[in-house]
């Protein structure tokens, strides 16, 4: 199971985290760099932002896209953690929220099942941006 806030607000110039919880079944596990943080650049159309592994394996990195170039030197990755019975926590912090980040982005979990192979599962949330205090229809 991959969940997330359907509805994620940011405002410009504060960070925001992307955040996005997935749930191992007993027989489950999930390989090292697909835990995907990715956006929408066309209808139901997702490109990769950001690979991530489960904790103990290599730290978090940028995947080379468009996308990830222009989030790169505002975001950082975190690392994946556990939160106990078999739930992770995966990250990716928005230092600094700009208008042309409001998009849909969802976090994908390729899971292995011993019995079908690879599953992928994934999540949602639609990102949008506000100016300062009642400036809501900044961008």
């Amino acid at each position: 199971m991959v969940q997330t806030a359907a509805y994620l607000k940011g405002t410009i110039g504060g960070p925001v985290d992307f955040k996005c919880t997935y749930t191992l079944k007993a027989y489950e596990t999930v390989i090292s760099g697909l835990i995907l943080w990715q956006v929408e650049t066309q209808p139901s159309v997702y490109e990769n932002i950001a690979a991530f592994s489960p904790p103990g394996g290599p730290p978090p990195r940028f995947i080379s896209s468009d996308s990830s170039l222009k989030l790169k030197n505002r975001t950082e990755l975190l690392n994946v953690t556990d939160m106990g019975s078999n739930t992770f926590k995966v990250v990716m912090r928005l230092r600094e929220v700009e208008c042309i980040d409001e998009n849909k982005y969802r976090c994908s979990v390729t899971f292995i099942d011993p019995s079908v192979g690879p599953v992928l599962r994934t999540a949602g949330t639609i990102f949008t941006v506000q100016g300062e205090y009642f400036d809501l229809a900044f961008c």
